[in-house]
């Protein structure tokens, strides 16, 4: 599989892990978001359905050698989330959801995160 990060029409890509069902990508990606779209973000308090108007779109596709990449699931984080999880350092596990948003199932039978 592989990720494609998007933020404000900026987009990154990690490697291709190959071979494997799990992978725990150690990449770093650095993007550009515009100070006041930050302060905006800090003055808004983190609650559930709180958004900002901007996010990160992570998708993942399973990478194909012969055909077209295989689009496994999305989760999308909100500017205001990443800057708090920035500035308290606390570690957050989103699950992975169909273009529908449901959960995609792992082969375990659990949500893929």
């Amino acid at each position: 599989p592989f990720l494609v990060l998007t933020l404000d029409q900026q987009k990154r890509s990690t490697q291709v892990a190959k071979n494997v069902y799990e992978y725990s990508y150690r990449e770093s990606f650095e993007f550009f978001v515009h100070e006041l779209h930050i302060e905006f973000a800090k003055s808004l308090q983190v609650s559930e359905g709180a958004s900002c108007g901007i996010g990160l779109l992570i998708e993942c596709f399973d990478w194909d050698r012969l055909s077209s990449n295989d689009y496994v699931g999305k989760v999308s984080v909100d500017l205001l989330v990443l800057c708090s999880l920035v500035e308290t350092a606390k570690h957050l596990t989103f699950v992975l959801c169909t273009t529908s948003g449901d959960p995609v199932m792992g082969k375990d039978g659990l949500p893929c995160e």
